[in-house]
């Protein structure tokens, strides 16, 4: 992988530029359904109240689904580290290593 010059002239790994794109995307889509939830929340408070917590539930079941899918489209490549649940690294062991030395 070649690394590449950003518009601030730091050099960026596109493993790094791939993980900001994947965040920013993440963040814009949470804001996009925060500012979608306020408004919806803004124009049904004048209707039931059992409308205004199935719409709620809704709209929370979207962003849920929404989640999962960001998540298995940007999911990390095979090889990459992971962290489990308490954030300590593991290495993925379904990728084969090959020695180090030189190539025949």
């Amino acid at each position: 992988m070649i690394p590449t010059q950003s518009m601030s002239n730091e050099i960026i790994h596109p493993t790094l530029q791939s993980i900001r794109s994947a965040i920013a995307l993440e963040v814009s889509i949470a804001c996009a359904i925060s500012y979608a939830h306020t408004s919806l929340s803004a124009h049904i408070s004048t209707m039931s109240s059992s409308f205004q917590n199935s719409s709620a539930f809704l709209i929370g079941r979207f962003a849920q689904l929404l989640g999962i899918f960001v998540g298995w489209r940007f999911k990390p490549q095979q090889g990459m580290n992971s962290c489990d649940s308490l954030g300590s690294q593991k290495r993925d062991r379904s990728v084969s290593l090959k020695p180090l030395g030189k190539a025949r």
